[in-house]
């Protein structure tokens, strides 16, 4: 008799039984609240929400009302946990005994299993596709040291899933033999179950040689067809570790070598200065954002890849300090810039501006991107740009917070402006870069020749569009005569871009004719 044993299965049964029914609970509680998660997230970035907010710092919303709604960041910090609980629940790893075969009298031995893997020309791999449906395809397939390897393009319906989700299923099906004087076959299966990843080392080379040695004639100079490939550690090879009716192998979804930084050299232009010759705050958003297009351009998620599966990269958050070196036209600045974040809805890079010449520094800054459904108008999740590139988690800005704009005095300068066709981006909205310009023509030419922008944070809130009629109001803020309130309102009064500058008492420029001519 061992009561000790009996007593601790009893505290584990005790255990157990209440946790279990507190996530009973916890469960139907949140059944309950999944419409108000979903009314949460459409009312977010909405007109409604954004003409409550207008209400808010207008002052007109009772001082005893609660709004922590309004915050923004509140909504999107509890989309986010929900998104990381879900996934989490999906993908979160369980000690799991894979169920016995109910007929086990029909089991195959690990022996025959293997035999089977080596024999079968093709097998079908199951994986967790797009809205959580099951995606199966059919591929040829190497099984060698208790592994099972794929190869596979470059991009498409399967990689996606298995940056999502790398548990998988693979099934292979012997050619079967019909029983004498009857209509049934026999048949031999083999189901694996695993986890899957991408080969990327210096295996590569070997496995496409004994891949070819399976499937290609007897002669095919298989050499030949590598070198002019060339797959290199490019080459996409997925891998289930396995034994003949289990697998787990540690993933690792890079399908090319992740880039960390990318850096790109500018010449500044004509279209990139000020009057007086320097590179203007504008320019500054354009190289960083240029320079984020290209790292994404190289990671394979650029604009144009992104399209075909209707999403869009947009921008909502930016913020950039000045230093103290200038560029002037016609000289070379170095754009450095890193992903320094990335959450399950967004995407932060950090980026320096430095001269060519010296290494000076020109601008420092940070912005957050989004992918954007262009069908349903929403924010998608981030989870197909795992493995795209590194994260590196140096910040040019002291933290990635959305930053809560001050309140403005009164207004000291105000304008209107119509979206032209000169506004418009390739994306059919009013560019990003064209809210600033008109935030700056807005303030008072005395500022402009007296004072050097030292800081700008700029908050994109909704879309504008051709024919748009927009209204720019420039204040001070208060409390601090050196930063000013950019509020660019829409059509229908509330705010489509907010904008943050702060300004320095302009130093002496180096004369410009003789940097020019030393430099031309």
């Amino acid at each position: 008799m061992n009561t000790d044993r009996i007593s601790q299965m009893e505290q584990r049964l005790e255990r157990t039984t209440a946790a279990v029914e507190a996530l009973e609970e916890a469960l139907e509680q949140y059944q309950a609240v999944r419409d108000d998660l979903a009314s949460l997230d459409t009312y977010l970035g909405s007109p409604e929400w954004h003409a409550d907010r207008a209400d808010d710092e207008a002052g007109r919303l009772p001082d005893g009302l609660k709004r922590g709604v309004l915050s923004e960041d509140a909504v999107w910090n509890l989309l986010e946990r929900h998104r990381e609980l879900e996934k989490h629940a999906c993908l979160a790893e369980a000690d799991t005994t894979f169920r016995p075969m109910r007929r086990f009298k029909q089991q195959m031995s690990p022996e025959e299993c293997a035999s089977l893997l080596q024999r079968a020309p093709r097998g079908i791999l199951a994986v967790l596709g797009d809205g959580g449906y099951p995606y199966t395809v059919p591929l040829d397939f190497l099984y060698a040291d208790g592994r099972l390897y794929f190869h596979c393009a470059r991009e498409g319906h399967k990689l996606d899933a298995i940056r999502r989700c790398d548990k998988a299923s693979f099934c292979v099906l012997g050619e079967g033999v019909k029983e004498p004087d009857s209509w049934w076959y026999h048949f031999e299966s083999v189901v694996c179950f695993g986890r899957i990843g991408i080969v990327d080392d210096t295996r590569v080379d070997a496995l496409l040689r004994q891949l070819g040695a399976k499937y290609f004639p007897q002669g095919y100079d298989l050499e030949d067809d590598m070198r002019r490939n060339a797959p290199g550690p490019t080459c996409s090879k997925c891998r289930l570790n396995t034994s003949a009716a289990s697998m787990s192998a540690r993933n690792n979804p890079n399908r090319l070598p992740m880039m960390d930084r990318y850096k790109h050299r500018y010449t500044v232009t004509a279209a990139d200065m000020a009057a007086n010759y320097t590179l203007t705050p504008n320019a500054i958003l354009m190289y960083a954002q240029d320079c984020f297009a290209r790292m994404m351009t190289l990671c394979r998620v650029a604009a144009f890849d992104v399209e075909k599966d209707h999403r869009m990269w947009v921008i909502s958050e930016y913020t950039a300090d000045m230093g103290s070196a200038v560029a002037f036209w016609s000289e070379e600045v170095d754009v450095e810039l890193w992903v320094s974040e990335l959450s399950s809805l967004r995407i932060f890079a950090d980026f320096r501006i430095a001269r060519a010449d010296n290494g000076t520094t020109v601008a420092t800054g940070s912005f957050q991107m989004n992918i954007l459904n262009t069908e349903s108008h929403r924010l998608e999740p981030t989870d197909f740009l795992q493995g795209r590139f590194a994260v590196v988690p140096e910040l040019m800005t002291p933290s990635h917070k959305k930053q809560r704009f001050p309140k403005g005095e009164t207004a000291m300068a105000e304008m209107e402006h119509t979206v032209t066709r000169l506004d418009v981006d390739f994306n059919g909205h009013m560019g990003n870069r064209s809210y600033v310009d008109l935030a700056l023509l807005t303030l008072p030419e005395q500022q402009l020749r007296t004072k050097r922008l030292a800081q700008m944070t700029v908050h994109w809130l909704r879309e504008s569009h051709l024919g748009d009629r927009l209204r720019c109001r420039t204040c001070p803020v208060a409390g601090d005569k050196e930063q000013c309130l950019h509020t660019i309102t829409g059509p229908d009064g509330a705010p489509v871009c907010e904008l943050l500058t702060r300004w320095q008492t302009a130093t002496i420029i180096p004369d410009i004719a003789e940097t020019l001519a030393r430099k031309l």
